[in-house]
């Protein structure tokens, strides 16, 4: 009997991870019923990482009223499994929210971990990747209870936006240690990189969430301000230079601040998921857009590097493929397929599930 693996990550603004890898599945069985499918959704850590682990945990998802980026309320979805909760950035603060990087705040996320703790949670994976704030994880931090002034010893906002950080001058932590104590936190991201700096929160990624190329001084001037004033960690460290800080907006440091870790998000859910290659004919994975980043951490190089590890051909199927064929070779992708050139841009937008379903149907007959 020839083995499948489904395991594709969400496509961004149209499908989460569990439901792409659902459509793909169907499409596929519709043409060959006698395959046997192994349909596992993963996440880098972005859009669709509660609901994968929910499904590798076997749990149920949560919800909690909280607000989103912009303060609309919103649903955060997260998940407990014994003294271990997911919680996902992307539903508070995800792109699909709208971008204004000076308004952006991270607070509404403070609610869902808060009702996490309270359900019994002592470790906390925070899925990160897809958001559109850039505030180092000051609303976050303000909404734990943390307070900042300035050189004067007025008050300063955390909570409204990166503009008014750049005024702060110190930052008292401690009650938001104290709403954590006692749990492991853990960023799971999908890069590695500082908080400052040419790789950092804002001269990596502000580009991407809506900032232009003057503002980016302005904003990375904001931010190592309110690094400044958080100071260093209890043991010494200084959490703005840890890899991972910079991730989703710099969510990654107010985590690694408040003494927790990171964890490669694509790892997690990869080991979480029990995926065996043992016996797998052939992968499928894939996602929204097949570009350059792509290439650097995110899932379906992953799934690429573990298959062509065992030998295992794996193809992908995206929404966009703007990678070369060297590139695809070099990421270990036997074939990429790209939705809007086998059913159209607009299908493939105003209807994703379908038309994923449809592409893989059509992949039968190359590789069924």
């Amino acid at each position: 009997m020839v083995r499948l693996l489904i395991a594709p990550d969400g496509f961004k603004g149209t499908l989460r991870a569990d439901e792409a890898a659902a459509a793909i599945a169907s499409g596929w069985h519709r043409a060959r019923p006698d395959h046997h499918l192994l349909v596992k959704p993963l996440s880098d850590g972005g859009p669709g990482f509660v609901h994968a682990m929910a499904m590798a945990r076997g749990v149920p998802v949560r919800t909690t009223s909280t607000v989103h980026a912009l303060g609309a309320p919103v649903e955060a979805a997260w998940c407990l499994d014994g003294e271990d909760a997911f919680l996902e950035a992307a539903e508070v603060v995800g792109l699909g929210h709208g971008l204004d990087v000076h308004r952006a705040t991270s607070r509404g996320l403070a609610a869902p971990l808060l009702d996490a703790i309270a359900a019994g949670a002592r470790r906390v994976v925070i899925g990160f990747g897809g958001t559109c704030v850039v505030d180092a994880g000051a609303g976050l931090l303000a909404g734990l209870g943390a307070t900042a002034v300035d050189a004067q010893g007025a008050p300063v906002p955390l909570d409204a936006g990166p503009d008014a950080l750049a005024r702060v001058a110190s930052v008292d932590l401690a009650p938001a240690q104290r709403a954590v104590d006692g749990v492991a936190l853990v960023a799971a991201v999908d890069v590695d990189v500082p908080l400052l700096g040419p790789r950092g929160a804002v001269q990596g990624f502000a580009p991407q969430k809506g900032a232009d190329a003057a503002e980016l001084p302005v904003l990375e001037a904001a931010l190592a301000a309110f690094a400044a004033g958080c100071g260093r960690r209890a043991d010494g460290r200084d959490a703005a230079v840890l890899l991972g800080a910079g991730a989703a907006g710099g969510l990654g440091y107010a985590v690694l601040r408040l003494d927790g870790t990171r964890a490669s998000g694509l790892r997690l859910v990869w080991d979480e998921s029990r995926i065996d290659l043992d016996g797998i004919d052939l992968v499928i994975t894939g996602e929204g857009s097949l570009d350059w980043q792509s290439m650097t951490g995110k899932v379906v190089a992953g799934v690429a590097a573990r298959a062509q590890e065992r030998g295992v051909p794996v193809i992908a199927i995206a929404g966009r493929v703007l990678i070369s064929p060297r590139e695809r070779v070099d990421m270990g992708l036997d074939a990429a397929y790209a939705l809007t050139d086998m059913v159209g841009e607009e299908r493939a937008l105003s209807d994703a599930a379908g038309a994923l379903a449809d592409a893989a149907e059509r992949l039968v007959r190359t590789w069924g």
